[in-house]
């Protein structure tokens, strides 16, 4: 639930007046608190142990993509006591067995056993999918009913911090510290900084596949000339005996390279795209979001550069070979 540009403070029990202390700093910060509680979800016969979440609904509308991610019913209001909106694999895992897909639809009851031994019973009112490993594996109620089932007031688990300019992020959690929070004070890439490393691991292979396809597009592209040189001899025998120069057969060799990578980034061109529109409209779905491809300008046009020379590059030694061969013994075709 947290994003790039994101603060937490986490510490069992934070005062909530800590909220003004954080809102009076400046470059625009965006706050709420949360209350957690470990909790025994029964359901039918099956009983197991989850985190549950209380939260202020029409805060959280505001703030995260808690209230937009709802795939079944509808999410809390403030008022909502009796009501809780379960995460996709909670509600997965009481239904039947996880991942499979069936689920916990709204309307149906449940119940809940919290820490100090108080017992409830609740109507589902909403299953959410943030594609948040920590959301979709928790219950959210709202903070006036676990605030009066475990008879506190004014106190947080933890205290999430947005701000409107990320680059602002680290001035933001020194002044923090400075608030003598007490607490843990987690960044975005604190809790969640595992994906940074999934990506840095996917630019390498990236990387490692672009500079091989490269040098399999130059084997192929040399290959072909060399081919079409071999098949040509006698016209290019013909040619150098009516007076055309070494440098003429160079550059028809070399124009041709031109043309197959030409035609070759625009037939690529045109299946990546049509690849990235369609994963667009239709996300590969992982456990931590869906995998939107991503075209960056710059890298593009970097790739095309170099996929463009290194073919005309690739043409060059076969090309050359030719418009050096005997003209006498091209007119033959040895």
């Amino acid at each position: 639930m947290t994003a790039m540009g994101s603060i937490v403070i986490k510490e069992k029990g934070i005062s909530s007046t800590l909220n003004w202390k954080v809102s009076g700093l400046d470059n625009g910060v965006h706050l709420i608190s949360r209350f957690n509680n470990g909790v025994s979800l029964s359901y039918k016969n099956k009983t197991f142990g989850e985190f549950a979440n209380g939260i202020s609904p029409g805060k959280e509308a505001g703030f995260s993509i808690l209230s937009k991610s709802v795939i079944d019913g509808g999410f809390l209001d403030e008022d909502d006591t009796s009501d809780v909106v379960l995460g996709k694999e909670v509600a997965d895992k009481l239904k039947k067995e996880s991942n499979d897909g069936v689920i916990v639809k709204s309307g149906e009851k449940i119940q809940m056993l919290y820490q100090n031994g108080k017992k409830r019973h609740y109507r589902v009112k909403g299953v959410v999918d943030t594609k948040d490993f920590i959301a979709t594996n928790s219950v959210f109620v709202t903070r006036k009913e676990m605030e009066n089932v475990l008879g506190l007031k004014n106190k947080a688990s933890e205290i999430c911090v947005k701000l409107e300019d990320p680059a602002a992020l680290n001035e933001i959690k020194k002044d923090i510290r400075g608030l003598d929070t007490g607490g843990k004070i987690l960044t975005w890439s604190d809790k969640a900084g595992f994906l940074e490393d999934v990506m840095k691991g996917v630019d390498v292979i990236r990387q490692i596949l672009s500079g091989v396809s490269l040098l399999l597009t130059a084997v192929i592209i040399s290959i072909i000339i060399y081919i079409n040189t071999q098949s040509k001899k006698r016209q290019i025998g013909i040619l150098k005996a009516i007076g055309a120069g070494n440098s003429v057969v160079l550059s028809m060799f070399m124009i041709q390279s031109a043309i197959f990578a030409v035609l070759g980034i625009a037939l690529g061109s045109g299946i990546f795209l049509g690849i990235t529109n369609y994963l667009k409209i239709n996300p590969i779905s992982l456990p931590f979001g869906d995998l939107v491809p991503y075209v960056e300008k710059n890298l593009a046009i970097t790739y095309v550069l170099a996929f463009f020379f290194s073919s005309v590059l690739a043409g060059l030694y076969p090309a050359r070979r030719a418009a050096k061969g005997v003209i006498i013994d091209s007119i033959r075709g040895e």
